[in-house]
């Protein structure tokens, strides 16, 4: 299954170019066997080994790719947050915000104690408010961690300057 930053280029029509994939399987010796396939080829790929339980996904003809809202949730826990923020605007029409900040209520970005909840509201309140449009109807949200926060702005400008 494609995931994180690769299912959020999907989403967000490659708004974020990336040369190495990110790949979810369940089996351990095919994780590797594909690992050492795309070696050989000199492909960038990075096998994530998880439990069945884990994935959630959505079949786009052939190919199974992250579900968009869990995409949304683990790219801002690994930091990757204008992959995020892109996804969430190229899909503003069929977003389903209120399921994506249902499942970022307890995550945590990595290494520090901002709720990616926090973070999801934070931004798209930012959108909401450089846009001038109500496109999240976020209302206004802070943030305690200022260097969290302004990476955010940074992500959040990029999108919308070059949406």
């Amino acid at each position: 299954m494609v995931s994180v930053q690769t299912a959020a280029s999907f989403w967000n029509y490659d708004f974020m170019h990336r040369d190495v994939y990110l790949l979810k399987v369940v089996d351990r010796s095919y994780g590797k066997a594909l690992e050492s396939f795309a070696q050989s080829r000199g492909w960038k790929i990075h096998v994530e080994i998880v439990n069945k339980t884990d994935l959630e996904y959505t079949k786009v003809d052939g190919l199974f790719v992250e579900t968009m809202e869990k995409t949304v949730v683990e790219c801002i826990q690994n930091w990757a947050f204008v992959d995020a923020f892109a996804s969430l605007y190229a899909n503003r029409e069929r977003l389903r915000l209120k399921q994506i900040l249902k499942k970022a209520y307890w995550k945590r970005i990595s290494g520090s104690d901002v709720r990616v909840r926090q973070a999801l509201e934070y931004g798209c309140y930012l959108i909401d408010k450089s846009t001038g449009q109500k496109i999240f109807n976020a209302k206004e949200s802070w943030l305690n961690d200022d260097y969290i926060k302004r990476e955010i702005d940074e992500a959040v400008e990029k999108v919308v300057s070059l949406a």
